[in-house]
């Protein structure tokens, strides 16, 4: 489960502009809280960066949980699970297989098959 949750807020992070404190993986109840207290003041980005942070996971964990069985996928444990780690493996599965999805597909679907294809449960 742990596993998971780290995927869906990387996945998340993925999809939109981050700060600092999410690139660094430190993102913080203290990141969000200034992220939340700037969007409630009108502040664009920052709406944009909350709305699309909480999309993100919320898509994540729909795709996910529905193809966990089928895409098992394990990080190897001398490997520490962070954005760049799985923005590289996204960006070398899709441009070695560009046949992999569709412009029009989820984009955590992307990140999913992306993922299982560089490790797989074995």
């Amino acid at each position: 489960m742990r596993r998971f949750l780290c995927f869906a807020v990387l996945s998340a992070s993925l999809l939109y502009s981050v700060p600092v404190a999410i690139a660094s993986d430190k993102f913080t109840l203290y990141d969000w809280n200034q992220i939340e207290t700037q969007a409630e003041r009108g502040n664009p980005q920052a709406i944009g960066l909350r709305d699309g942070y909480l999309a993100g996971v919320r898509d994540a964990l729909r795709f996910y949980s529905k193809v966990s069985k089928t895409f098992p996928i394990c990080w190897p444990k001398d490997h520490e699970i962070d954005i760049s780690l799985v923005r590289d493996t996204v960006d070398a599965v899709r441009r070695g297989h560009p046949d992999i999805a569709k412009p029009q597909d989820n984009f955590a679907y992307i990140i999913v098959l992306s993922l299982y294809d560089a490790y797989p449960c074995r």
